[in-house]
C-alpha cells in the first residue's frame, strides 16, 4: 500500500501527541517493516525540523528524523509541482502539495488527521486507524512493536 503522510501523523508520534500517538507508532511500525510505503514531501522536512528543534534541540531532531528516513520515502516538490498546486488554488499551499505528490507517487491515501483539509484531492484522505483496519484485516498488527 502506498500512502502520502501529512506532518501531523509525524508530530503525533514525535512528540508523543495523546490520543493519537499510538495509531501514529504503530503506522510508522508498518513502514519500518515494509507493509506499507510511506512517503512525505522533502518540504515536510524543513517543516518537521523547524517545529521539533524548538522541543528537542538540532542534535536530537537530525537524529529522529534520519532515523525516520530509514524507512520512510521522500517526495521531491519540483517547480512542476509547486506551479501544478498554485493553480489548484487551494485555501492550503501546503495541504494541496502533499495531494500533488501523492498523486505523482500513485498513492493509494493520504494519512492525515484532517481529512476535510484534502477534500479537493483526489487522492482519498483517511485517518492513521483506517489504514491500520486495513493491515489488521490482513493479519497484521503492529500495537506490540516499540520503535
Amino acid at each position: 500500500m502506498e500512502l502520502m503522510c501529512d506532518n501531523n501523523v509525524f508530530l503525533d508520534y514525535v512528540l508523543d501527541r495523546e490520543p493519537f500517538a499510538a495509531a501514529a507508532a504503530e503506522l510508522l511500525a508498518a513502514a519500518a517493516f515494509g507493509d506499507v510505503r510511506l512517503t512525505i514531501t522533502t518540504a515536510m522536512t524543513t517543516d518537521l525540523f523547524y517545529i521539533l528543534n524548538k522541543a528537542y534541540g538540532p542534535k536530537e531532531v537530525q537524529k529522529r528524523i534520519s532515523d525516520m528516513l530509514e524507512f520512510i520515502g521522500l517526495c521531491g516538490v519540483s517547480s512542476q509541482t509547486a506551479r501544478k498546486a498554485l493553480e489548484e488554488q487551494w485555501n492550503d499551499f501546503e495541504d494541496c502539495l502533499v495531494s500533488c505528490c501523492a498523486e505523482e507517487i500513485g498513492a493509494d491515501y493520504i494519512v492525515t488527521r484532517n481529512e476535510k483539509d484534502f477534500a479537493q484531492s483526489s487522492v482519498p484522505a483517511v485517518q492513521p486507524a483506517f489504514i491500520l483496519n486495513e493491515l489488521r484485516e490482513r493479519g497484521l498488527s503492529y500495537d506490540q512493536v516499540d520503535l
